[in-house]
């Protein structure tokens, strides 16, 4: 399966409600099965560099970064 930040490859992880996703470049995160189809219809993608950052920093508090739509927001 491929990575739902930079595309590459990522192993796909299941999970219930959300994508799980673990990526050599990204690292391993959750995202809103809402917020990937909100991304979809607008057709719009993360800001690659200020995505990986944020969910490092939330790496920091958390051992699975989660993205939901309210947070994506600030890295379209």
């Amino acid at each position: 399966m491929s990575c739902l930040i930079c595309a590459g490859f990522a192993e796909t992880i299941e999970a219930q409600d959300w994508e799980e996703r673990r990526c050599d470049d990204c690292g391993h995160y959750r995202m809103s099965r809402v917020l990937i189809l909100c991304l979809m219809e607008q057709c719009q993608i993360f800001d690659l560099d200020k995505m990986r950052i944020w969910l490092q920093q939330q790496r920091s508090t958390q051992a699975v970064a989660t993205v939901e739509l309210h947070e994506a927001l600030l890295m379209l």
